[in-house]
């Protein structure tokens, strides 16, 4: 989903024995410039998140099982099989856009109501509390999400 939203760019690795207790695994600092890919607004986002939470939701798992629960049929009949057999760490970000639009279909910014698009007015903080922003702060939001 970053690739979809963002240009990521790699910046540098953070040497292990910054954090305590020193993890396993090698931590980088990312830059992220936020830029809608042009193809995202073919579909409605809450679809295009809830196929990638499928897909991903499940490790190693091939697309005909971990899409299964999204689609009333067998995920297999939704998407071609050469897809159905794939990871979804295999695909190219934009093949999530072409699956959301084979089982939800295609749908443009301009047939989606703002209030679907994005709830801005709320905000999660800390410890997953919900916090009240301004109006004004919530119509920035909307426009920069709406891009």
């Amino acid at each position: 989903m970053c690739q979809l939203y963002s240009i990521p760019e790699l910046l540098f690795d953070i040497p292990s024995d910054a954090f305590r207790p020193r993890p396993k695994v090698t931590s980088s600092m990312v830059l992220l410039r936020f830029q809608k890919h042009p193809r995202v607004s073919e579909v409605h986002p809450a679809h295009l998140r809830e196929v990638v939470r499928a897909a991903f939701q499940q490790r190693r798992k091939q697309l005909r099982n971990s899409l299964r629960n999204l689609v009333a049929s067998n995920a297999a009949d939704a998407i071609s099989e050469e897809l159905a057999v794939s990871r979804p760490e295999q695909l190219e970000p934009t093949v999530f856009i072409d699956i959301t639009a084979h089982i939800f279909g295609k749908q443009m910014d301009s047939n989606v109501p703002k209030a679907q698009m994005v709830q801005p007015s709320m905000v999660y903080g800390a410890h997953g509390r919900k916090k009240a922003r301004s109006a004004e702060h919530t119509e920035a939001i909307s426009e920069n999400a709406l891009g």
